[in-house]
């Protein structure tokens, strides 16, 4: 007998917009994945120094994982 399970997760963003997700697999499926991937439209990033005070004009890249 083959058991599946269905995984939900959900993220709500600041902006109120919520991205859900859903995965039908085994369990070994399931933990083979190692990532869930949500897409996500909008994305807030605010960069600190040290002391904890925002940068002004940081340079942020991001990577699409494959």
């Amino acid at each position: 007998m083959r058991v599946v399970y269905e995984f939900k997760a959900s993220w709500k963003s600041f902006f109120g917009e919520t991205v859900e997700t859903t995965v039908r697999d085994t369990a070994v499926g399931i933990q083979s994945r190692g990532t869930l991937v949500m897409p996500v439209d909008d994305v807030g990033i605010t960069v600190l120094d040290d002391l904890g005070r925002p940068v002004a004009g940081p340079e942020v890249l991001l990577e699409e994982l494959s």
